[in-house]
């Protein structure tokens, strides 16, 4: 990737660092569960990690590639459409940029919902390794 006439290897960025942190995550994932700490407790912060992970990402491969910036509220209101949140305007960018990784960012939204706000519903091993298989899909698809 060139920003500002200079190459800025993806590899140092905050964004792959916190995609790179998930993967260690998910590889000391039985080493977390423990004493008192559930391993839905686990699971779930993993699958939030995941997701954010895959979003940061993409925001920024949006950025690079393409300026993308987010819409105001008086953007919505001005053609007459209900305000979209943040998260929700890069998964449909990404998606009119790549269907195949926005439906997987879109899944794996779905998946964080149930990990960060549904606390009674049971999350499973291989919830997270559905999270971890999307992440890394996405962040594979998108190229710098």
């Amino acid at each position: 990737m060139i920003r500002g006439g200079f190459f800025i290897n993806i590899k140092d960025s905050p964004q792959y660092h916190l995609y790179h942190w998930t993967k260690v995550l998910n590889s000391n994932i039985n080493k977390l569960i423990k004493g008192n700490i559930s391993s839905r407790s686990v699971y779930a912060t993993i699958i939030n990690r995941a997701y954010y992970s895959a979003y940061s990402y993409t925001l920024f491969w949006l950025e690079e590639n393409y300026s993308f910036s987010f819409k105001s509220n008086n953007y919505y209101s001005a053609i007459g459409e209900k305000p979209m949140s943040k998260h929700k305007q890069v998964r449909k960018e990404l998606k009119f940029k790549n269907s195949s990784s926005g439906f997987l960012l879109q899944k794996l939204f779905n998946l964080r919902i149930i990990a960060d706000y549904k606390l009674n519903e049971d999350l499973t091993r291989d919830d997270v390794n559905n999270a971890i298989g999307m992440m890394d899909d996405i962040v594979k698809s998108l190229n710098f």
